[in-house]
């Protein structure tokens, strides 16, 4: 998310996500960032695709957010649509702040039903704070996992996979029916969204984390001799 303006640009594969109705920048955990303003509904968008579907397999995501405000639910990304018109749940997986528990929560679904896991040992989160998320679905454990700052994970068990609706991926929306008064904006930064299909290991948590300082992505020796360059130490 370093660009300034335009495309969310896919630093590993084609997933470049399109914004909407624009989508500016900001000084991020590692260069840039990009900056949604829930006034405007800004988002990005990724249209169905294979890569972006999951199913009953392990897969992770990873991202630094930062919150403008929390007067109200803020969807950080969203696979699907969380309610068709007429009645249905067409959400595969979300990562939200929900402003009744004042949590992150991630959420895997399958069509028929789904489960969520908070983030309570992380707590309520503050404005104007740089978060570093994590979401696990662990097929093997059968168990959703969410841990922030690479503290102690939470954990919930589900068994139910996700499934491919044909819906679009989102980053910064949580779609909800038809109608745009319906729909879940976000209202802050991100920066740094990584997606893998596995799980990682809890040494690349921590070196994602970098001690609140952020790494990038991939797990390189030129990538950390690059960061610490940036940072004006020795390699």
């Amino acid at each position: 998310m370093d660009e300034a303006s335009g495309m969310i640009l896919d630093s590993q594969g084609s997933n470049d996500a399109s914004p909407f109705p624009s989508l500016g920048s900001a000084s991020g955990k590692i260069d840039g960032a990009r900056d949604f303003e829930a006034s405007s509904v800004e988002r990005a968008s990724i249209a169905d695709n294979a890569d972006m579907s999951v199913g009953d397999i392990d897969f992770t995501w990873a991202i630094w957010v930062n919150l403008e405000s929390k007067t109200t639910h803020r969807c950080v990304f969203e696979k699907g649509v969380d309610q068709l018109p007429g009645g249905g749940v067409d959400m595969e997986y979300r990562l939200h702040y929900d402003v009744t528990a004042d949590r992150f929560i991630f959420t895997v679904a399958n069509n028929s039903a789904g489960a969520s896991v908070n983030a309570n040992n992380l707590g309520s989160p503050s404005t104007a704070t740089w978060y570093f998320i994590v979401c696990e679905h662990d097929s093997v454990a059968n168990e959703l996992r969410i841990k922030v700052n690479d503290g102690t994970a939470d954990t919930a068990s589900w068994s139910g996979g996700s499934w491919d609706s044909g819906g679009f991926f989102f980053f910064g929306m949580q779609y909800y029916t038809a109608v745009e008064a319906n729909w879940i904006p976000f209202d802050g930064l991100m920066d740094e969204a990584l997606f893998w299909k596995r799980i990682l290991t809890s040494g690349e948590h921590t070196e994602l984390w970098n001690n609140g300082d952020g790494f990038p992505h991939p797990f390189t020796t030129a990538a950390r001799q690059q960061q610490l360059a940036l940072m004006g130490c020795g390699v």
